[in-house]
């Protein structure tokens, strides 16, 4: 009798998926930010060690320019055991995307360095949706449309993605602001959003000025003992029920950008 034909099972190939983490010293509205200390440890420690309890996530590293001025970003990294890679410091679209490939990603979630507040329910969520429909999307963000507190933005670019990014664009200001190019032509991409139960997109939750990081030092007080992961529901019950502290960085508050996600007022002086 013949032998009877053995079916091989192909297993998937299990997609890598790593946070980076977006770094510089260069800020001039709050100089050296992302080092200033939140409960004893630097803002990058803090979105680090959020990060890293995200199940979704293969690894969590720290993407920072290749010159002298960020050099201490490095030594922290290297303190801190946070696995980096050093790039372009204005070309972001390069930066992510040799990030990317040095750590031998599928996918890169972008996080930006003056967001400690970064969720991880959230990346958990898109992460999620990326695993589970690989080919279907060319970007996914919660960030689109606005509904998350500015803070908790999540972009996750899969490789194909950034190589095109890389391949595609020219102009020196989108390959600074990488994903403004994606939301500026929403119709040349598969964009997936991922919208809030309920409309927190006047909740001012990054760092870009002092009052911001006394608000976020309150939050990690009140939340964060013992290096505590506490999470966005948590935070808006703290902020609605001490008023006193919601009202630290209301003078900061700014609307959301023009188009689509963009909300940097910064970008589009820039623009101009």
């Amino acid at each position: 009798m013949p032998k009877e034909n053995k079916k091989t099972k192909q297993t998937k190939k299990k997609l890598k998926v790593i946070a980076s983490i977006q770094a510089r010293l260069g800020s001039t509205r709050l100089p050296g930010k992302v080092l200033k200390k939140i409960a004893g440890k630097t803002m990058i420690e803090r979105i680090f060690e959020r990060l890293k309890t995200c199940k979704e996530l293969d690894a969590v590293v720290l993407a920072i320019p290749d010159n002298k001025e960020n050099a201490p970003l490095a030594e922290q990294a290297k303190k801190a055991g946070i696995p980096y890679f050093r790039g372009s410091e204005k070309d972001l679209i390069e930066r992510h995307y040799k990030t990317a490939k040095h750590f031998g990603a599928d996918a890169l979630v972008r996080i930006t360095a003056d967001c400690p507040l970064a969720e991880p329910d959230i990346v958990n969520a898109l992460v999620g949706i990326f695993r589970r429909h690989p080919d279907k999307f060319d970007f996914l963000t919660n960030n689109q449309v606005n509904s998350f507190p500015h803070g908790l933005e999540i972009e996750i670019f899969p490789i194909k993605t950034l190589e095109r990014l890389d391949r595609e664009v020219k102009n020196p200001l989108h390959r600074e602001w990488l994903s403004c190019y994606i939301f500026e032509q929403p119709k040349k991409f598969r964009i997936y959003n991922l919208k809030s139960k309920r409309d927190l997109s006047r909740e001012r939750w990054t760092v870009d000025y002092p009052e911001d990081l006394k608000l976020v030092r309150e939050i990690f007080k009140a939340l964060g003992g013992r290096d505590r992961i506490f999470h966005m529901d948590e935070v808006v019950s703290f902020l609605k029920n001490n008023p006193q502290a919601a009202a630290i960085n209301a003078i900061r508050k700014e609307k959301a950008g023009e188009s689509g996600g963009v909300r940097s007022v910064e970008y589009y002086k820039l623009k101009k």
